[in-house]
Formats: structure tokens, sequence, C-alpha cells
């Protein structure tokens, strides 16, 4: 949500946040072991996938739901998720003009 809030900020137009935001979700899924088990995926994916939230995200929800272990605790997916929410909260509450002045 707050990815989308970031990116709803800074599009021109809602042509142009839909394309950017269904780009970043194929990025987002695509560099991850999301869809993909990271036994699949080759080293360096593994690495950059840690850069992602929906590895956190993922990597959560196969543990809390489906009781599947996984190479990233529990722990770390939540501390990861809040601190992205965190960062992208603050941009947004940085560039959105709360109270309608220019």
């Amino acid at each position: 949500a707050g990815l989308g809030a970031v990116v709803g900020l800074y599009g021109k137009t809602p042509d142009q946040v839909m394309s950017i935001s269904t780009f970043l979700t194929l990025i987002l899924f695509g560099f991850g072991p999301v869809m993909i088990p990271a036994e699949s995926l080759s080293p360096i994916i593994n690495t950059l996938s840690l850069l992602s939230p929906g590895t956190y995200a993922a990597s959560a929800f196969r543990q809390t739901v489906l009781n599947i272990p996984d190479r990233i605790p529990l722990s770390v997916d939540l501390i990861a998720l809040t601190l992205f929410s965190l960062i992208c909260f603050y941009v947004v509450s940085q560039r959105l003009d709360w109270r309608g002045k220019n």
C-alpha cells in the first residue's frame, strides 16, 4: 500500500500510475521467491530478492497460513515489512500536502 501511494504521488496521469504499478508488481514478484521456489532461482536473484517487500510478504504468508518453513525467519519478515512500510509512509507524508496548500 505504501509503495502504491508513492507511485500515485509521483505519477502524472492515472494511466501512467497504472503502468508503473503493473511494472513494479511484475518486477517485485519476478525478483523473489514469490511464485518460484528459492531453490530454482540463481544466487544473484536470491540476493536481490532481499530488497523486495514481496519476498518478505510471501515468506510470512507461507509460514503463518500454510505452515511451511522458510529461509527467512518470521520475525525478520515482520521487521522488514514494517521498515518498508515506514519508509513508504515517510516519503508519502513528506511529499503529500495534507492541508491542500501548494
